[in-house]
């Protein structure tokens, strides 16, 4: 037999019914009769691209998916449509002509309803919005970090006052914070702050002056001697002082249970409210401040600063330049923080007052 014969049909494709006249259809009979999409293939493309460029042209609309929050809103827009009407009967046409070229036998121009946009486009009055949205803008920067930069990796802020228990609220200053994010790890990070140390004795003699409540000034004035021997190359001094000043600011505020004030700073971003971003922000490196260690231990002492061994197992190898660094600069951060809880406390209630 033939190659014709060794062809197989489309299992896809439906039966066609009819009487062999219609199977020995001339050429130009089957050229008349309809012709279905699945014989074409669906080889040419449903809508025309012109259709897009046109589209195009429109000037921006709102995000869809703010549609759902403020469709209750129901205030008439006339900007949208009017902006839209110009291209709605060439959009139809480019439209129709599209879906025929796509089904050559299906002509649905006759079909297509106008395309009016204010159909389906919800009726927005933006000018209405607008001061409630500046309002949300304001009250979202009053509660960031004044020295957070632009756009800053919330991601990489969290590991960094979390994980390797580096302030970055309040101090350092907002480039030094953008080149302490972005450091590769906590040794590269900390050597950007040993390469800053004059930008950040600076740093601290401007946040220091904020803390004004009654309750913290001993700790703000020893915070500032603090700062002093820093600048003068006396680390361990520096260390020891703002290991106590951090330490009796924190248990007098926060209590001075250490594994309660550990979950109390424990920060999770995603549970913490925008309103107290800055203050658990601030708090957060104190977590890791707090780890406890003992030369029984099998693990060797911590590195970073620690509270405990500080205090407790103090040695030369403890008491570096890096460590004393962050320990000022965690007293300052610190003092400022609970300076803002002070506050928080305050206008909250008089039933609210910390002791």
């Amino acid at each position: 037999m033939g190659d014709q014969h060794d062809e197989k049909p489309d299992e896809d494709e439906p039966e066609r019914g009819g009487s062999d006249e219609d199977v020995d259809a001339s050429p130009e009979e089957e050229t008349d009769s309809p012709v279905s999409p699945g014989e074409l293939g669906l080889a040419l493309p449903l809508i025309d691209p012109e259709i897009f460029r046109i589209v195009a042209t429109l000037p921006p609309l709102i995000d869809p998916a703010i549609f759902g929050a403020i469709d209750q809103l129901r205030f008439q827009s006339t900007e949208i449509a009017a902006a839209v009407a110009p291209v709605t009967e060439s959009l139809n046409l480019h439209l129709a002509e599209s879906i025929t070229r796509a089904w050559p036998k299906i002509d649905l121009t006759p079909l297509l309803p106008a395309f009016d946009v204010t159909t389906f486009l919800p009726k927005l009055d933006l000018a209405a919005l607008m001061p409630d949205f500046r309002a949300l803008l304001e009250d979202l920067r009053r509660h960031e970090p004044p020295n957070w930069p632009p756009g800053v990796d919330f991601d990489r802020v969290v590991e960094v006052i979390r994980d390797d228990g580096l302030p970055l609220v309040w101090v350092p200053r907002a480039e030094l914070v953008k080149e302490v994010i972005d450091a590769e790890d906590r040794a590269a990070r900390v050597a950007v702050l040993l390469a800053h140390v004059t930008e950040l004795v600076h740093d601290c003699r401007t946040v220091l002056p904020g803390v004004t409540y009654a309750g913290l000034s001993g700790q703000r004035k020893l915070a500032a001697r603090c700062v002093e021997a820093l600048e003068q190359g006396h680390h361990e001094a520096a260390q020891a002082l703002a290991v106590a000043v951090i330490e009796t600011a924190v248990s007098r505020t926060l209590g001075g249970n250490y594994a309660q004030v550990k979950q109390q700073v424990l920060f999770d971003p995603d549970l913490v409210p925008y309103t107290e971003l800055r203050l658990r922000a601030a708090l957060a490196p104190i977590h890791r401040f707090y780890t406890d260690w003992s030369p029984k231990s099998p693990h060797p002492a911590p590195e970073a600063v620690s509270r405990h061994v500080s205090v407790h197992h103090a040695d030369p190898s403890h008491y570096t330049e890096a460590n004393s660094l962050i320990a000022v600069l965690l007293a300052c951060s610190v003092l400022r923080a609970l300076q803002e809880l002070q506050q928080l406390v305050e206008a909250s209630g008089p039933d609210q007052e910390t002791a």
